[in-house]
């Protein structure tokens, strides 16, 4: 990557309580997030409702699980630290290609179509074809779901979603220069996450009083090579 300002690795912070911005959680349950996400290799997946446009002007709404990181570099991420917390994983760039991830379009409401115009400040989705991206869920699904529930398109890639086109954020947000990974499910229960191999993340992101403890969770829990520390009090 020749543009210093652009990242070959996105960070996932997981200091938030509740996804408000600036509000946080006590030290010790950022931590314990950070560690459920490093043992289960699962990214934490949230609920979001939605408005789905397609390339046809076709509107709707729906609950899209979602994932959020930031490809701000790591040199440049005090700001993004302040607003999302001190316990982060960053994870190499490709697993997110591998896993059809969308980068944040950042625009704004006073200059989109109509359609969408009511929805910009709430994200919308795009998608290359409803008859694709709403379809009956498999057999191996089909407790306590309903017809018509979301379900992305098993064409090419049986796993991720592969009809997304991209996803908008109003531009006040866009210093969070934001990729969102998606998982799959209906309105109330997650159904697939992707998870991610060890050798996938680049380094993770801690407060020093808790660089001890992270070290020997990784020697002896997760029993893997060791993982780059950054300690957040270094960040700039």
């Amino acid at each position: 990557m020749n543009n210093p300002t652009v990242s070959n690795t996105v960070f996932h912070f997981t200091g938030i309580k509740d996804s408000q911005r600036g509000i946080f959680k006590p030290d010790h349950e950022s931590f314990n997030t950070l560690k459920t996400i490093l043992s289960s290799r699962e990214f934490l997946m949230k609920p979001h409702k939605r408005q789905l446009a397609n390339s046809k002007g076709q509107s709707c709404a729906d609950t899209i699980w979602m994932s959020c990181f930031t490809e701000t570099p790591l040199g440049f991420l005090r700001s993004h630290v302040d607003v999302f917390g001190k316990f982060g994983i960053g994870i190499n760039i490709r697993w997110a290609k591998r896993l059809n991830a969308q980068n944040v379009i950042y625009v704004d409401s006073g200059h989109v179509p109509p359609i969408v115009e009511q929805e910009i400040n709430r994200g919308i989705i795009g998608i290359m074809e409803f008859s694709k991206f709403f379809k009956n869920l498999p057999p191996e699904y089909k407790n306590g779901v309903t017809k018509g529930d979301p379900y992305f398109d098993k064409i090419p890639n049986p796993e991720y979603p592969t009809n997304i086109l991209g996803t908008t954020e109003s531009y006040i947000y866009r210093e969070e220069r934001e990729w969102r990974v998606f998982g799959r499910g209906d309105h109330s229960k997650l159904l697939f996450t992707p998870k991610f191999d060890y050798t996938d993340v680049d380094c993770l992101v801690c407060p020093s009083d808790f660089v001890k403890d992270l070290v020997a969770f990784i020697k002896f829990e997760l029993n893997t090579e060791p993982i780059k520390i950054v300690e957040t009090e270094t960040l700039t």
